[in-house]
């Protein structure tokens, strides 16, 4: 059977509470790939036949099929052979643990009659699940009722684990270049991450065939990770090494804490340093929707006083983001969701309004929390 691989956030098991008779426990273990395991807590406790649940709720990204589902180990290890197996995996909708799962799947070995059946205390795979593509969901594993795991009397062992996080070690969220004053900005978000040390940012120019790398977590405090958190962090470096008419790849990889390096994305942009934008422009702010903050991009053609406001859909002035006289280039200005007296603006839409002689230009954002 032919595997494919897929990179699990770290599984944190939550008991709600189990009882059986025997002394017989089922597990999700290891990161890669997703694993159930059996075991016993005492030398060769017995056990027999097996009814086991998967529920999982894919992303759209990954998905769950008979040909993800590999039990060699299983059946190698106590020589019970396929013909004892039936599975299958069916679609529907359950709820389990706040979770709606799109998909189960059903592993039986039923009628095992006399053939030894022996839980080790170190544990036997019972099911090793890889998938065909990058990405992340949930999981729900149930090994309940009469037929679930039954030992040589005939008692049921009742247990039921709840939801399984899983997640890239590092989720993307966005990755942006831009040309500014000081050179090119490049910005990226991560809506979670797992062990991350941090960040590599690597480039290479128009007629460059290697990448080298140009900003590193080691010397750059700004490219740190957070090791494991799965809230909303926002990153940026400006790479001041450019000249105008410049084309640049960059590449982001992270680092986790065992040295690997995952390349997560690579994105181009077209240096303006040093040249007189075409025209005197709001460009669309990014990212939008935001949270907790955004970047309000814009050109001057000319000098101008320019002023840079946030209004709520009534008109009333939530923000001034800028009010001075600034040479003609390319510039950026975050905005952190707050107003004027620094507390924390409602989630909802906002006007942000660009003025200068020459124009006056209007664009919607979205605040999310």
């Amino acid at each position: 059977m032919k595997h494919k691989i897929i990179t699990f956030l770290g599984l944190t098991l939550l008991f709600t509470g189990f009882a059986f008779a025997g002394n017989v426990t089922i597990s999700l273990v290891g990161e890669n790939p997703l694993t159930i395991n059996i075991k016993g807590s005492s030398s060769n406790q017995q056990a027999g036949s097996i009814s086991i649940y998967l529920y999982y709720c894919d992303d759209a990204t990954t998905t769950l099929d008979i040909s993800n589902v590999n039990d060699d180990q299983l059946e190698t290890t106590w020589g019970w052979g396929s013909f004892l197996r039936t599975q299958n995996i069916t679609t529907g909708s359950w709820v389990k643990g706040g979770y709606t799962f799109t998909r189960r799947l059903l592993y039986d070995n039923a009628g095992v009659s006399s053939l030894d059946d022996y839980w080790s205390t170190g544990g036997i795979n019972a099911l090793v699940c890889t998938f065909s593509a990058v990405g992340s969901g949930h999981a729900w594993i149930e090994v309940n009722g009469a037929d679930g795991l039954a030992d040589w009397a005939g008692n049921a062992h009742v247990v039921t684990y709840s939801n399984q996080e899983q997640a890239l070690p590092v989720e993307l969220s966005a990755f942006s270049a831009i040309s500014v004053a000081e050179g090119a900005l490049i910005s990226w978000a991560t809506e979670s991450e797992m062990k991350n040390l941090g960040f590599i940012l690597e480039k290479k120019n128009r007629h460059e065939t290697d990448f080298t790398t140009i900003a590193s977590y080691k010397t750059h405090a700004n490219l740190a990770g957070q090791g494991t958190t799965s809230l909303h962090t926002e990153y940026s470096f400006i790479d001041t090494n450019v000249a105008a008419g410049d084309t640049c790849t960059y590449r982001l990889a992270d680092v986790d804490r065992e040295g690997i390096m995952t390349v997560l994305g690579t994105i181009q942009a077209i240096v303006t340093q040093g040249e007189t934008p075409a025209g005197t422009d709001l460009l669309p702010a990014y990212p939008n929707p935001f949270n907790p903050e955004t970047t309000v991009k814009y050109t001057l053609h000319q000098d101008a006083l320019v002023t840079i406001t946030v209004y709520d859909l009534l008109g009333r002035l939530v923000k001034t983001l800028v009010d001075e006289n600034q040479t003609a280039g390319s510039y950026h200005i975050v905005w952190n969701g707050t107003n004027n007296l620094g507390a924390q603006a409602a989630s909802g839409a906002y006007l942000v309004r660009m003025q200068t002689a020459e124009v006056t230009q209007t664009q919607k954002v979205l605040l999310l929390k």
